[in-house]
């Protein structure tokens, strides 16, 4: 059967080139260029393995010593906060206990600090902002707000994309998530529309593998999105 490429898009991926087997798509870039150089290779008699296998080879060379140094980094600046945290949670309660003997009351709440929580903050943020803007090397402002979400959404269990843009447009959660958080015009081959509640396509790459979510198998595509912070 004829091999050919054609520009095609998911709500997952993104618009890429695909490369086609008549309907059966083998293999995607996200460059014509790259896409057109693969089918060139397969053309000469190369296989789709042996095309790929120097790239993927050179590639995994490359980054593998790269994100290594970048995740040992993140995880001791992990280890910081948390060592921070807890010495601080020691530190607090100490003064509370030489309070207590001396019978002076202090109150937490006028400390600003709930103690009893913090240690079970330290234990339930799984998603580090710091962690987060390493590995995926995004602002600060976009990692505090990413985390945020992703701690708040992880007991959610959602299954789909679309239950978690449902529950931010519900609860009205614009104004927590105002940077990351938005309105997506999506497209398909006969329509155009906005899509409330959804993220831009690299916050929601991030989403979906940190959360384990699936779309619905839609042809649409993202074309544009504003936040809720520019909407105001």
């Amino acid at each position: 059967m004829k091999l050919s490429i054609r520009r095609d898009g998911s709500e997952k991926l993104g618009t890429f080139y695909g490369l086609y087997i008549g309907a059966d798509l083998i293999h995607y870039e996200f460059s014509r260029k790259a896409a057109e150089n693969v089918l060139n290779e397969i053309l000469l008699g190369n296989t789709l393995y042996e095309v790929l296998f120097e790239q993927i080879k050179t590639f995994c060379n490359k980054t593998s010593s790269v994100e290594i140094t970048r995740l040992k980094i993140c995880l001791e600046q992990q280890r910081k906060e948390i060592d921070k945290l807890k010495a601080e949670i020691a530190t607090l309660k100490k003064i509370e206990s030489d309070s207590n003997k001396n019978g002076v009351e202090i109150s937490n709440k006028l400390l600003g600090l709930d103690i009893s929580n913090l240690e079970e903050q330290v234990s339930t943020q799984k998603y580090s902002s710091t962690l987060l803007q390493t590995k995926y090397d995004l602002s600060q402002l976009d990692a505090d707000e990413l985390s945020e979400l992703l701690n708040e959404m992880a007991s959610k269990n959602f299954t789909y994309s679309s239950e978690l843009s449902g529950y931010i447009k519900k609860h009205r959660l614009g104004k927590k998530y105002p940077n990351i958080a938005g309105v997506v015009t999506m497209q398909n081959s006969s329509d155009t529309w906005q899509f409330w509640g959804g993220f831009p396509k690299n916050i929601y790459r991030i989403v979906c593998q940190e959360l384990n979510l699936t779309d619905k198998g839609t042809n649409a595509q993202a074309i544009d999105f504003l936040s809720y912070r520019d909407i105001q």
